[in-house]
């Protein structure tokens, strides 16, 4: 199965990061969301979603990336509260 390998994500990673995205919506909502979720568009929106917020610097959270043989397998996203639930003046579940 070969070992992974986790690092902080980098530009370059936004296509794989995207692949990975999408393939992981398939996995879990095909069936409930429509079909247009998993499209090609859909790639090519989550590749320039993570272009952008990858190249940022700084980032407003911290990204990281599960390697396997070369290849990214997985990543992971996290960082402060922000966004509607925030402005409503919803405190964070966590810091």
């Amino acid at each position: 199965m070969g070992s992974y390998e986790v690092r902080d994500a980098e530009a370059r990673d936004a296509e794989s990061v995207a692949r990975v995205h999408v393939d992981a919506w398939r996995e879990t909502y095909a069936g409930v969301l429509a079909e247009h979720y998993f499209s090609a568009d859909a790639y090519e929106r989550r590749r320039r979603f993570w272009t952008g917020y990858l190249a940022m610097d700084p980032r407003p959270g911290r990204a990281v990336v599960a390697e396997r043989d070369g290849s990214i397998v997985g990543f992971a996203n996290a960082g402060q509260a922000r966004g509607a639930d925030v402005e409503k003046g919803f405190p964070p579940v966590r810091p």
